[in-house]
């Protein structure tokens, strides 16, 4: 792959005006870069938009496909391929060959597509619908592979992301004022951890970690790839034990401190609604316990939010 400083590529010496360029992605290699060319202009002879692809060796240019409504383009470095999404009445995703711009196969949806992406390992498409559920495609055969379903009224998924063993599904979304970041064990559907943060992420490539955007914060989370609980709990500042759980009334939230500083715990149910604030206020180092009683829920998932000044972890707890 060439050295650039700086690339001026005008796409008028090509033939290419009256538009303007609106996705684009590299390839595995880095030798050619794919874009999305869409025409400003409205009405019927409107030209289709158009795939190109430039070769960075010697800047090339040649024209991939042609089609219609399309608004973005993401690339499959396993596969080698191009996930195409169209917009209109319906919306399609269309899996291209990068190199012979073959159209292999692709995914039919009555619904708008929010965000979509592809596995690491390239065996999966997820894609998040204007009815607030998560669809997860099989690139091998290009079936429906499962459906995470969430309430639509509540939680509106407008953003997604593979864990780098593409295990686990991260989730960005809610109503105003209560986005979350969920993760889901794709294994069992089961919805594992929810983060109160709802800004830009991104996973550490060894999947160690979380880093969120919040405001002027950047704020890095132990990543914890299995069911809240007592066993992979290992993050010093944060509960060893919470018993009994499941519980049928008071149960303990046994604390571990190893740093001075401001501390809330919180419960919130499956729609990320609050439900109490057990505690808010400063602790010294050293073990603490705090007890709450959840007598008075219904039966049900509840999770235990605990953050603090520069962490946030989110524990499970099940009331009979």
């Amino acid at each position: 792959m060439k050295t650039y400083n700086k690339i001026n590529f005008d796409t008028t010496e090509f033939g290419l005006q009256y538009g303007s360029i609106i996705k684009l992605c590299f390839s595995k290699d880095g030798n050619y870069l794919f874009f999305v060319y869409n025409y400003n202009y409205n009405g019927p002879n409107k030209p289709v938009p158009e795939l190109y692809r430039i070769n960075l060796e010697n800047d090339s240019i040649i024209k991939c496909l042609e089609l219609r409504r399309m608004i973005d383009i993401i690339y499959s470095p396993i596969s080698d391929t191009l996930a195409v999404l169209t917009e209109g009445g319906d919306y399609q995703i269309f899996i291209v060959d990068a190199n012979t711009f073959e159209i292999k196969n692709w995914f039919y949806t009555d619904q708008q597509i929010f965000d979509y992406t592809i596995s690491p390992n390239g065996n999966y498409l997820a894609t998040a619908g204007s009815d607030g559920n998560v669809k997860i495609w099989s690139m091998t055969d290009y079936s429906l592979y499962k459906t995470i379903q969430f309430d639509s009224n509540n939680y509106a998924i407008d953003y997604l992301k593979f864990n780098h063993s593409s295990n686990y599904l991260l989730t960005v979304g809610g109503g105003f004022g209560n986005r979350k970041t969920k993760v889901w064990d794709l294994s069992t559907n089961e919805n594992l951890r929810i983060y109160p943060h709802s800004g830009n992420f991104d996973i550490a490539p060894d999947d160690s970690s979380i880093i969120f955007t919040e405001l002027n914060k950047l704020i890095m989370i132990k990543a914890y790839w299995t069911p809240s609980g007592v066993s992979d709990n290992t993050n010093p500042d944060s509960p060893r034990i919470i018993r009994p759980n499941p519980t049928d009334g008071v149960t303990n939230i046994d604390i571990d401190i190893t740093k001075y500083g401001e501390y809330s715990i919180k419960i919130i149910d499956g729609n990320g609604k609050e439900i109490d604030k057990i505690f808010n206020g400063e602790l010294e180092p050293g073990q603490r316990n705090i007890k709450w009683d959840a007598g008075r829920l219904q039966g049900g998932m509840y999770f235990i939010i605990i953050q603090g000044k520069n962490y946030s972890e989110t524990l499970k707890l099940v009331k009979e």
